[in-house]
């Protein structure tokens, strides 16, 4: 299993393979990589779910939105004058912002978490894992599993990040690529596709229209079919479906965090 996950470094099979490892030995349902800088958004890296639990990509959503702020750890969430990796469990009832308590942890049926925060210079890696209410909160037990392991998994999540900090994805021909891979019923169109690459990238519906030389009125229709075959109603959903499939991409794509969050703000005319 250790093998693996060495050996899936810097491509698309290494949170799935960190997520196998971690769910087998700690009875996890979550596990997300995420990077916090200074003068950068929060980045993430990759999203792993027992199962398709989609109800975890919300409170995912509403976490990189800036509800971090109210992370009992985020005072470790910053780089350190020494290079070094730390470990925490945290219980939901230690969050003490009652709205981030029950978006976080309790709408989503979370017990705690267990983080691997890696500093270095300039920012902090994080590898987290979550347990169910049912499985429990974390035992001495796990945290000194999880701390056996941690040296090799902050130096496999180091070297991973690092691979993937590369060039953007910001392609209109990448970004079709990866909406072509999301999971769906039926078969997206050509334009439905180019709609949802555009809508990814930042795009108005007046900008979409203007791009593919069609109306607006049609724009709105592929748009409409497009989210119907994907089960999904808006914007923000096409997002976070995004979240699974970016964040395990080979390198040489953007991490999803970045991106996504750079997407969201961006309005082109």
């Amino acid at each position: 299993m250790y093998e693996e996950l060495v050996r899936s470094i810097g491509t698309n099979h290494f949170s799935s393979a960190a997520f196998s490892l971690l769910r087998d030995k700690l009875e996890v349902r979550h596990l997300t990589i995420a990077r916090y800088s200074q003068f950068r958004p929060m980045e993430l890296f990759a999203v792993e779910c027992q199962g398709r639990e989609r109800i975890f990509y919300p409170a995912i959503d509403y976490y990189m939105r800036g509800s971090y702020v109210g992370d009992p750890l985020l005072p470790y969430y910053s780089g350190s004058g020494r290079a070094e990796h730390l470990l925490f469990s945290v219980n939901a009832e230690e969050v003490c912002n009652l709205e981030v308590r029950e978006r976080l942890y309790g709408s989503v049926g979370i017990a705690g978490k267990l983080s691997l925060i890696i500093r270095r210079s300039e920012d902090a890696l994080t590898l987290s894992v979550y347990r169910s209410q049912d499985a429990g909160r974390f035992r001495q037990s796990d945290i000194n599993m999880m701390r056996s392991v941690s040296s090799m998994l902050a130096a496999t999540v180091e070297r991973h990040v690092t691979l993937l900090s590369s060039a953007p994805l910001n392609t209109s021909t990448e970004l079709g690529k990866l909406v072509a891979e999301m999971p769906r019923g039926d078969r997206l169109s050509k334009r439905e596709t180019a709609v949802c690459a555009h809508i990814v990238a930042g795009h108005s519906t007046e900008s979409i229209a203007l791009n593919l030389g069609v109306s607006t009125h049609s724009v709105a229709t592929y748009r409409q079919r497009a989210y119907a075959k994907l089960n999904i109603s808006s914007q923000n959903e096409l997002f976070l479906q995004l979240l699974g499939l970016c964040a395990r991409r080979p390198c040489g794509l953007a991490p999803i965090g970045a991106f996504l969050e750079a997407a969201k703000r961006k309005r082109v005319h």
